[in-house]
């Protein structure tokens, strides 16, 4: 992969991921108060950041908490060839449409915690390292997810679509996901950019309804999602 489609992987990925999580937050009806010092009296705050750095891996976790409600017209990350020079097949891995996140106002989508890894080829000390691969997303998100979903990528838990079974509904720009248009989110959700040009795990995928280690891993029951 050249350096130019690494740099666009990461762009759209990382844009996707923000527009999906933070972008709605300007969806709801506020005003601005003054608080008296009484009311100021009784706010306090926690929150927790955890930075771990081992090897060729760097993970961020912040104990946030967000409630967003909104809607987004086009969500779309990693558009790139994958096919070859010769015979190209270029496409959206991700292309989200007509979102809504939460059910209303009064039924906000919840996540509680945000995840970032980013790892190299080498160590982190190192001077020669090259990035290649991002994982966010969190590990607890409660609530409805609906819209158009013509393009996925990555591995979909079916207990998020109703459905029964264990094993990961898989996707390499699939469009499984139109026949069901509602997530109803009960567990992890991460984008992993995957910046390797020799792997065939590259490009950008979902992992949803999933915990952090199944995103880091890649580890599903049933066989390797990515090779299908």
């Amino acid at each position: 992969m050249k350096p130019t489609q690494a740099a666009l992987l990461i762009r759209a990925g990382l844009v996707f991921l923000m527009v999906f999580f933070l972008g709605t937050l300007s969806s709801g009806v506020c005003k601005t108060e003054i608080m008296t010092d009484t009311e100021l009296a009784l706010v306090t705050g926690q929150g927790t950041t955890n930075l771990y750095v081992e090897g060729s891996t760097v993970r961020l976790f912040l104990d946030i908490h967000m409630e967003p409600y909104g809607t987004l017209a086009s969500g779309k990350a990693g558009y790139w060839n994958r096919g070859t020079p010769d015979d190209p097949v270029f496409g959206w891995d991700m292309n989200w449409k007509n979102v809504v996140i939460g059910e209303s106002y009064d039924n906000p989508l919840v996540i509680d915690g945000l995840v970032l890894q980013v790892e190299f080829n080498h160590d982190v000390s190192a001077q020669d390292k090259s990035l290649t691969r991002i994982i966010i997303g969190t590990n607890h998100m409660k609530g409805e997810i609906s819209g158009d979903f013509p393009s996925t990528s990555g591995a979909v838990n079916p207990g998020v679509l109703g459905l029964g079974g264990t094993d990961p509904l898989v996707m390499i720009r699939g469009d499984a996901l139109q026949a069901h248009s509602l997530l109803n989110m009960d567990g992890g959700f991460f984008l992993e950019i995957n910046l390797d040009g020799q792997s065939p795990e590259r490009g950008v995928r979902a992992i949803i309804g999933y915990p952090e280690s199944a995103a880091v891993n890649m580890t599903f029951t049933g066989t390797d999602w990515w090779s299908q």
